[in-house]
């Protein structure tokens, strides 16, 4: 859903650019799509994170022979992509 939304984002950029809005008619709702769907993607990884941290806590009580999960890590890790991908495309400021 992250991805869809950025990329909804910039293909729209990029027919603003070339002046071909009248192709597509009212950006702002398409815009407005690709914002809720980054959004949506951001909260259900986290509630997803969320979620599988404390089925691991449930699995092996004991935190001292609980190994930290690398899928927590790359959901984190994507968790921050997400957020900077919709810092971007909201306020237009960021590597992307």
């Amino acid at each position: 859903m992250i991805a869809l939304g950025f990329t909804i984002d910039k293909v729209l950029e990029a027919v603003e650019d070339l002046g071909q809005t009248r192709l597509l008619g009212h950006l702002r709702g398409a815009f407005n799509f690709g914002v809720a769907l980054i959004s949506l993607g951001l909260v259900a990884l986290t509630i997803a994170c969320i979620q599988h941290w404390r089925l691991q806590k449930q699995l092996v009580p004991d935190p001292g022979r609980r190994p930290f999960p690398l899928s927590i890590a790359v959901g984190g890790l994507m968790v921050l992509f997400g957020a900077a991908a919709l810092i971007d495309v909201l306020w237009q400021v960021g590597p992307f």
